[in-house]
């Protein structure tokens, strides 16, 4: 990326993905809370996670904020892509061309190329956001407030991981994502027919509520 890009062009990207995409998975308690550690935490090169003098709680946010910023930027890209790409003037509408002339237009599989690995880098960097802070519920009190958390404690096939260890899919949270009515639809339609609404209920409960 040209170190010259405006952050006036990407603002509004980054913050429509923010809202469209991690808002709603982390929940209004956990977002405000990664919010403030990236407006008033310590310095970042504190943050940096193998700085030496840093606090766990330090190496853990920093961490949390490299996950989310990871998946806003890809997310934004991919989002608006298009938008990205083309101005609005008192002409129509027109695609952006380098100052510098030695840039030249990608090609349309290039063009399909870089949709797919925004998309695909910013939902796998959902799924390694879940992961993280399912695994650190005890400092990230605020997400267990969550939907996505909500409802990850009552599944019997929580993660990409679980799917993965099954069938590969790659690792791959949009192929999970897309699974996962056909899970709830297994569960429900064959699953619990099959072992009886009482043991069901108290799977679920187990789940939800573990000894």
């Amino acid at each position: 990326m040209n170190t010259a890009i405006s952050f006036d062009m990407m603002e509004a990207p980054l913050r429509g993905a923010f809202r469209q995409f991690l808002f709603p998975l982390l929940g209004d308690a956990m977002a405000a809370e990664v919010i403030e550690i990236y407006n008033f935490g310590p310095n970042p090169d504190v943050l940096e996670p193998n700085t030496e003098g840093a606090t766990e709680r330090e190496k853990l946010d920093a961490r949390l904020l490299e996950i989310c910023q990871r998946a806003n930027a890809n997310l934004a890209f991919w989002n608006d892509f298009d938008e990205i790409s083309v101005r609005i003037t008192d002409a129509g509408f027109q695609r952006q061309k380098s100052d510098n002339e030695t840039f030249q237009g990608v090609y349309k599989y290039q063009e399909d190329n870089l949709r797919q690995s925004f998309r695909n880098k910013g939902f796998n960097a959902l799924d390694e956001l879940l992961e993280f802070l399912y695994a650190h519920i005890a400092e990230y009190p605020e997400f267990a407030a969550s939907k996505a958390y909500q409802d990850r404690k009552s599944a019997i096939v929580r993660s990409t991981a679980d799917v993965n260890d099954v069938c590969f899919i790659g690792g791959s949270r949009i192929i999970f994502l897309r699974l996962q009515p056909h899970l709830k639809f297994v569960e429900e339609m064959l699953l619990q027919p099959a072992i009886g609404d009482r043991l069901y209920e108290h799977l679920i409960d187990g789940l939800v509520n573990p000894p």
